[in-house]
């Protein structure tokens, strides 16, 4: 009778268990889609920023332009670049 005590003291540690082995199943599941979705997203980032570093020797080569004397006062302004001078 004692060995069916035993059996029966450790089936609902075993319940306890499974279930603890799925909670962890499913933590692990979600933090491998977690990743998978921070790796694309630093794809993702890093090709946007490798775009715009080719944008800025672009806004550099304007700006040693802009440091050119010609008497004339500019504003590049608004979505479009849009110019405003004065002399």
């Amino acid at each position: 009778m004692g060995a069916i005590q035993d059996l029966l003291q450790e089936v609902p540690l075993s319940a306890v268990l499974k279930e603890r082995v799925a909670l962890a199943e499913q933590k692990y599941e979600r933090a491998m889609r977690e990743n998978a979705d921070l790796k694309q997203r630093i794809q993702t980032l890093e090709e946007e920023n490798a775009g715009l570093r080719t944008q800025i020797p672009q806004q550099e080569r304007a700006e040693s332009l802009d440091a050119i004397p010609c008497g004339f006062s500019c504003t590049f302004s608004g979505p479009r670049g849009m110019i405003a001078m004065s002399g």
